[in-house]
């Protein structure tokens, strides 16, 4: 959206207004249309957290992207009562109202120094990495088998993966600010050096094979998805500011003060209540991509002390090892240290699904739905009874 577009006022009148929102249905209606962007892919967040992780996500993006489309719908509402009722509203157009769009036009100006890509900017054809494994779902395949897919075409895929991190670093390297302190997730990265770990210690110490089976579900092709998905969000709630207003607790007090000197079933009060649902919109995306980056970011530290464990223990399973093709009395210290690289990682392969869960089940439960009230009124969203 330009950053000329908004609620315009005076002279015009409502056909300004009218003219707004015609490209604010339009705004809306491209984000309802930012699936593919903002959508995860699968096993995006490994498979251990494909459900109900994964589910938790896509549930409350399907939830959003009704909100958005029923925006779409209200706007060109609007806009056509607008147009029928120019003349009428040219100089009925109240105060209140006025206040209301004086204060979302100073609102957007609050924005940040510098405007995240959007959504419509990010490079199309993107080629995904592929997995560095190919599941076959059959009896025949052996736990031992699927973990040695893991390392074939290693090379190949994390050249692809290399790629993929330096398009996604065009997306999210455009400065700093309490919308984007985002940062690329290292969780594929993380993932696959810890399973080539505990592949690595698995040849001196039989029980850190476990580790290595257990470790299977934890492993994440590409961190595109997210670096994607995150980006996606971040684009989504500027942008919503942009319509909406940056600042939006001021545009709640302006709301607030204007409810009741406007006309019971007017354009003015109808205008109004589309501008207070577009600002609970605006916050509940930024809630969202806080949520995401939240869960990317706690995600990211249980692998990497997953990885740092691993790293320290195939040091000294190794040193054991050898040691013990030497003196056998030293085998059963090789076993020890991997059956201890064996319950931690087993730990961080029940902590991380646990973690992404409750964070995203948390949001959608307790926060998405959360209604605003403003004035004493309850604003839920677009959707009109």
């Amino acid at each position: 959206m330009a950053d000329g577009d908004g609620y315009a006022f005076g002279n015009g009148g409502f056909a300004k207004a009218e003219m707004s929102l015609d490209s604010v249905a339009r705004e809306l209606g491209a984000h309802y249309y930012a699936g593919y962007r903002v959508e995860l892919g699968m096993f995006a967040l490994g498979a251990a957290c494909e459900w109900p992780a994964r589910h938790e996500y896509m549930s409350t993006w399907e939830d959003l992207k009704q909100e958005f489309r029923h925006g779409d719908q209200e706007a060109q509402t609007l806009a056509g009562l607008l147009r029928k009722t120019e003349d009428g509203y040219h100089t009925a157009e109240s105060a209140n109202a006025r206040t209301v769009l004086a204060a979302v036009a100073e609102s957007r100006e609050s924005k940040p120094a510098e405007a995240p890509p959007y959504i419509d900017d990010f490079s199309d054809g993107l080629e995904r990495p592929p997995f560095p494994w190919s599941p076959v779902v059959g009896a025949g395949v052996t736990a031992g088998g699927l973990a040695t897919r893991f390392v074939v075409g290693y090379e190949k895929e994390e050249a692809l993966l290399r790629a993929a991190k330096s398009r996604a670093a065009a997306w999210q390297n455009y400065g700093s600010g309490p919308l984007r302190e985002q940062r690329l997730s290292k969780i594929a990265e993380r993932s696959q050096a810890t399973l080539r770990n505990l592949t690595y210690a698995k040849a001196f110490s039989y029980t850190a094979a476990a580790a290595g089976l257990a470790w299977i579900s934890m492993v994440v092709p590409s961190d595109e998805d997210l670096d994607q998905a995150i980006a996606a969000w971040d684009s989504i709630a500027y942008y919503c500011g942009q319509v909406f207003g940056h600042d939006t607790r001021a545009v709640r007090e302006a709301i607030a003060a204007s409810w009741d000197g406007l006309a019971k079933d007017s354009a003015d009060l109808r205008l109004v209540e589309f501008i207070a649902a577009g600002n609970h919109l605006t916050e509940r995306t930024r809630r969202l991509s806080a949520a995401l980056s939240g869960t990317v970011r706690d995600l990211d530290r249980i692998h990497l002390i997953a990885l740092a464990f691993s790293g320290v223990s195939l040091a000294a399973i190794a040193a054991a090892g050898i040691a013990a093709r030497f003196n056998p009395a030293l085998r059963p210290v090789s076993e020890f240290l991997g059956t201890r690289l064996s319950s931690v990682i087993l730990s961080c392969a029940q902590l991380a699904p646990a973690v992404a869960v409750g964070a995203l089940a948390w949001y959608r439960l307790a926060d998405a739905s959360r209604p605003t009230t403003v004035g004493g009124r309850e604003i839920t969203g677009f959707r009109r009874p």
